[in-house]
């Protein structure tokens, strides 16, 4: 809800948080695929030991751990430059309503308190909207990613333990 209100004051770069959450998706596909390697290594590792590549293995994790890193730096990018421009917009909205008080209000509150309390606001929107938007995306994209994994995997099991079973 809060932030429904806030795309009223930069619709202009609205399309930055929906990309932000976007790449925190690729972001978190690329961190459960190096999982799944991780889970791979050590499955080939206790019951291959001697068939393991280990150089080909650790080169694929840290492939897409990288990759998850530097897509996640991009969808931080992203809502960054939403982040400065709503703080922009907040400021000068706030200020245009303090030079359209009435001179009783300044008899009761300092000019510099009001702009003190007006940029410590704007800095915690900026904060929590540059960085909550993709925190949070990837707080819910890597569980559910996670558990489609781990389903997967016993899926793959279950085919595995079955052909065994024929064979």
């Amino acid at each position: 809800m809060i932030y429904k209100k806030l795309k009223q004051y930069a619709p202009e770069r609205l399309s930055c948080a929906y990309g932000g959450i976007l790449m925190s998706l690729v972001s978190a596909v690329f961190m459960i695929i190096s999982y799944y390697y991780i889970y791979h290594f050590f499955k080939q590792l206790i019951t291959d030991s001697e068939k393991v590549d280990f150089t080909e293995a650790a080169s694929k994790i840290v492939i897409y751990l990288v990759a998850g890193i530097i897509t996640y730096f991009g969808a931080v990018f992203l809502t960054h430059v939403l982040a400065f421009r709503l703080e922009t917009n907040l400021k000068k909205e706030g200020i245009r309503h303090i030079m359209n008080s009435s001179f009783s209000f300044f008899d009761k509150n300092e000019s510099g308190r009001v702009r003190k309390i007006i940029d410590d606001n704007t800095v915690l929107t900026h904060m929590s909207v540059a960085h909550l938007i993709p925190d949070l995306s990837t707080a819910v994209f890597i569980p559910v990613l996670g558990i489609g994994l781990s389903f997967y995997v016993d899926w793959r099991l279950g085919l595995l333990f079955t052909a065994k079973s024929f064979s």
